[in-house]
């Protein structure tokens, strides 16, 4: 009777540094992007309480919770923000970025999309919508 090995579950994530798309294992946390090399953290980052950070970058999602408070000078997710809390920074950037009914906001965003919940309070900030950019083509990465 032969055994056969089950392939480890995976899941396509986006290097937030070069832009490039690869798989990886679906329990990951943080790893080095096969294309730029550069270190990447691949799980999402979950507030629960008040925090400070210089920056926050993750191939994942973002999510304040309520009763979470982040300020950062940067906060960056490939795949989306939602904040249920509090968030103050100087930058944000995400393809989608949610903010919940009693959130707080304030910072300059960069999205494609926005969803704003009614009673959701913005302080300040300048919103930039435009399109996701698309990955770099193989044509320039071997041109480099």
């Amino acid at each position: 009777m032969k055994l056969r090995a089950r392939a480890a579950p995976t899941r396509e994530v986006r290097c937030l540094h070069c832009g490039a798309d690869f798989a990886v294992a679906a329990q990951a946390m943080v790893l080095t992007c096969p294309a730029c090399y550069k270190r990447v953290t691949v799980q999402d980052i979950v507030i629960n309480t008040a925090q400070n950070m210089a920056r926050v970058e993750t191939c994942g999602r973002v999510v304040v919770r309520r009763g979470g408070k982040i300020t950062a000078g940067v906060v960056q997710a490939t795949v989306g923000v939602e904040v249920l809390g509090e968030l103050y920074a100087g930058s944000v950037a995400a393809p989608v970025v949610h903010i919940g009914p009693r959130a707080v906001w304030r910072g300059d965003l960069v999205a494609a999309r926005v969803i704003i919940e009614p009673g959701a309070r913005v302080l300040s900030g300048r919103f930039r919508i435009q399109p996701a950019p698309p990955p770099p083509a193989a044509s320039e990465e071997t041109a480099a």
